[in-house]
């Protein structure tokens, strides 16, 4: 007798407070490793991107970059390129998520992450790596 499958949809993933810690903690660990474990959790990160709650996704958005800006302000010392997966991945994952967000969501970025930040150097990469990057329609994903 031969199996046939039906079109599975994606199952829905709830997130609740709990819900968000793991995929923050999954984003977490991910971040910096030179293993397949960054890829899967982009992955999985980019199919229930919409089930995520805001707090999450401003969470996970503002990590990432806190991750690219050490990466930069250590120039690159601390996240060594392991088999082509990088610095760039990262970026790409970034920016993709930020146009992903609803604009009260990037809003809400923008605002507490790049403006009166009190920090000049980062203020500097914000405006000369980043937003460069962000507002470029053909920045490659």
């Amino acid at each position: 007798m031969k199996r046939t499958t039906k079109n599975k949809k994606k199952p829905s993933f709830n997130c609740d407070v709990n819900g968000g810690i793991m995929v923050t903690c999954a984003l977490r660990y991910a971040l910096g490793r030179m293993t397949y474990v960054p890829g899967a959790v982009q992955d999985w990160i980019k199919t229930y991107w919409k089930d995520l709650d805001s707090n999450t996704k401003c969470v996970l958005i503002r990590d990432v970059l806190d991750f690219l800006y050490d990466d930069f302000r250590t120039s690159g010392k601390h996240h060594i390129p392991f088999d082509g997966y990088d610095t760039k991945e990262w970026e790409k994952f970034v920016i993709d998520r930020f146009w992903s967000m609803n604009e009260k969501e990037q809003q809400y970025i923008y605002n507490n992450y790049f403006t009166n930040i009190g920090n000049n150097h980062r203020s500097q990469w914000w405006t000369e790596i980043m937003e460069p990057k962000l507002c470029k329609d053909e920045y490659e994903l």
